[in-house]
């Protein structure tokens, strides 16, 4: 799957765009728009795959957006 392109407009609104999905940020207080990235090792089989998230936050609460999973939390999870 392909990863969100980050973008900003002039007024502080942030933006994910992928072909499939759109997530936006308004400036409403402190707000983050990035991705998350790790390397996952599976143990079975040894091998590696990489995994990227986005994330955005707003005033502490975190939304984790993978292929069509969302979570919503304020806990700062990782892949």
């Amino acid at each position: 799957m392909e990863a969100f392109e980050l973008s900003e407009d002039a007024d502080g609104t942030r933006h994910a765009v992928r072909a499939d999905q759109v997530v936006s940020v308004l400036p409403d207080g402190e707000a983050r728009l990035f991705h998350r990235n790790a390397i996952r090792k599976h143990l079975g089989s040894g091998e590696t795959e990489r995994v990227r998230w986005l994330v955005a936050e707003l005033d502490g609460v975190r939304v984790y957006v993978h292929h069509q999973e969302i979570v919503i939390t304020k806990r700062d999870l990782y892949p």
